[in-house]
């Protein structure tokens, strides 16, 4: 399976709403959803949107490079830690 950021023109999904009203209430017109990836799993993923300015979201390049670096990070201390005899 590929992880991969994901952008959404928001659509009125009931599904949707809840998790909004949590965040705040109101419906963006773009929202952004990247996953924190480490060895290969999901491990935390990332929420935005463009409320409450509606401006658009800016490239999220650099946010999903900053992430992937975060994630090769987190895994090689997971594996040093495990590594490390007790």
């Amino acid at each position: 399976m590929t992880w991969e950021t994901t952008r959404h023109s928001g659509d009125g999904r009931a599904r949707n709403e809840r998790f909004l009203a949590d965040l705040g209430g109101g419906w963006p017109g773009e929202a952004a959803v990247l996953p924190l990836l480490a060895g290969g799993h999901v491990v935390a993923v990332l929420y935005g949107d463009n409320l409450p300015g509606g401006r658009p979201i800016p490239p999220l390049e650099p946010l999903e490079a900053a992430l992937a670096e975060i994630g090769r990070t987190m895994q090689a201390a997971l594996q040093r830690a495990v590594s490390q005899p007790r």
